[in-house]
């Protein structure tokens, strides 16, 4: 059930006014069977692997708790070499039971979105060997495993940390898992921040209400009017490689950059309004990622929660492994501390960008998608105190309007060319893009024959002047809560005009992008 379809706005409706009216003790119910039925109404066959992932998570963690709180009552009365001795013991413990836990989950993950793509590989072996080939294997991947495999993975590894005792109540955790506003696409969330609302007694309020309508109309809007739009044009050139040549190649990944953005914030912008109807404050996904000035602060503003993960679940835990500190200890002996600091910080950062290109996909064009990354980002690192002496060499003011524009357009264009990898079908189509890209301009048929005619082209353009008009405003203030404090006529002329255009000027049927979210694929 797309969540752009009626039957999700139907299915929400009821759901909430379910919540609603029954007794406040039992709101979370309501919310668990809801989340219960969206799942398996996306398919039955894939409800096993959610459920096997649940009642593992649920009581690998719950014993680590167990033993972590025992171990602290214990300790209480101990002399401190024997408290010592039996920390490490219980940590070694909890420790083997977290990598038990951690092994299973992930390789649900894994085996279901990645077997194939090792298959294919080691078949280009075999082929070489002349030894026969293996058969791929026919597997689903049931809806959301990444962004649920990812947050299972926070919340072992908190409660193994101590930031929090593992939830006692199985159905409470299952909600956790599986509250169906975020379960397609995240964001990807943290038990002590999302646990607290779910299980709060709410009563109703017409703001979250109203709030939350307006921003699903606003998510609506991006990516029916402009994110699926602009598929028209990007689908087409992407599906027809060998047809085109020159800027048509830019143009069109410059597009898929708007689009993406449009269709995954717009999505987010429809579940946290759909999540604030009950009440419930998702975390920021997106913070106007293309205001960006480096390319370090665009991944601070993009996917804010998968980026804020694999900072805390694999950058630090790899830079602090005793790898990196043995990397770290060379390489400031041989290159000095400044040096030696920049250099070792490499190995992590790479770590972390090529499991978020294959978290993306497993195709080899994510790898490179990653990979580009993160050396782009070990670049900024290591030329930062270059661009520092460069920008007082050459006075510039680099708080100044055009100083900043300038940084953006740039981050922007750095962006689209990364763009390539992420949208084409295979590593060997990004190369061939990249190789045409900068060549003449090849249109057979003129620039209206690539996916959007006319109309559609001058609906686009006026769409993004409106979500750029409204991105640079929502920088400097809050325009829901201007907007509230106006006259009745002036809001509800607001909301009818844009629930007018969604409906008028939206792209919708089964014959293009509009079916489903980009990111649904990952």
């Amino acid at each position: 059930m797309s969540i752009i379809s009626l039957k999700f706005l139907a299915f929400l409706t009821i759901t909430l006014f379910a919540y609603y009216i029954v007794p406040r003790r039992f709101q979370w119910w309501v919310l668990l069977i809801a989340s219960g039925v969206f799942y398996a109404l996306a398919g039955i066959q894939y409800i096993v692997f959610v459920a096997a992932s649940i009642l593992i998570s649920f009581f690998g963690a719950k014993l680590i708790s167990e033993l972590l709180t025992r171990q602290k009552m214990e300790s209480e009365g101990m002399e401190k070499t024997e408290r010592r001795r039996r920390k490490a013991e219980v940590k070694r413990k909890c420790r083997g039971i977290l990598v038990c836990n951690l092994t299973v989950v992930i390789s649900f993950l894994a085996i279901l979105k990645y077997s194939n793509f090792a298959i294919v590989n080691f078949n280009v072996l075999l082929s070489a060997l002349n030894a026969p080939r293996l058969s791929t294997l026919d597997l689903v991947l049931p809806l959301g495993i990444s962004f649920y495999t990812f947050q299972i993975v926070a919340y072992l590894v908190d409660v193994y940390r101590g930031k929090f005792k593992a939830e006692q109540n199985l159905a409470r955790y299952a909600l956790f898992v599986l509250f169906f506003p975020q379960i397609t696409e995240g964001p990807i969330a943290r038990y002590d921040q999302l646990s607290p609302q779910l299980f709060g007694q709410k009563e109703f309020d017409y703001d979250n209400l109203r709030f939350g309508a307006q921003l699903m109309i606003w998510g609506f809007f991006k990516k029916v009017v402009i994110a699926d739009r602009l598929a028209l044009m990007v689908n087409n050139v992407y599906g027809n490689e060998a047809k085109y040549s020159g800027p048509v190649f830019l143009l069109a990944t410059a597009f898929f950059s708007i689009e993406i953005y449009a269709d995954f914030s717009g999505c987010m912008d429809i579940v946290t309004g759909a999540a604030e109807m009950f009440g419930i404050k998702l975390a920021p996904n997106f913070n106007h990622p293309y205001f960006s000035r480096t390319i370090p602060e665009f991944w601070r503003r993009w996917h804010i929660s998968l980026s804020s993960w694999f900072r805390d679940y694999v950058f630090y835990p790899v830079a602090a492994s005793g790898l990196s500190l043995k990397l770290n200890k060379g390489a400031r002996r041989f290159f000095g501390n400044k040096a030696g600091r920049i250099i070792s910080s490499c190995f992590p950062v790479l770590v972390v960008w090529m499991l978020t290109g294959l978290w993306h996909g497993a195709q080899w064009n994510f790898v490179a998608w990653g990979i580009f990354y993160g050396v782009l980002i070990i670049l900024s690192m290591v030329l930062e105190p270059v661009y520092r002496k460069l920008d007082a060499l050459l006075h510039i003011r680099t708080e100044s309007f055009g100083w900043r524009l300038f940084q953006m357009v740039r981050t922007f264009f750095i962006c689209t060319i990364a763009r390539v990898f992420f949208r084409a079908n295979s590593l060997p189509d990004a190369l061939l893009i990249f190789s045409k890209m900068f060549g003449a301009w090849r249109v057979p048929g003129g620039f209206f024959s690539l996916g959007m005619d006319r109309a559609d082209f001058a609906v686009a353009v006026v769409s993004m002047l409106i979500l750029l008009t409204v991105s640079i405003l929502q920088e400097h203030m809050n325009i829901r809560k201007r907007l509230s404090e106006r006259s009745l006529v002036l809001k509800w002329g607001v909301y009818l005009t844009a629930l007018f255009v969604v409906i008028v000027f939206g792209v919708y049927g089964s014959t293009n992008s509009g079916t489903s979210f980009i990111y649904e694929r990952f």
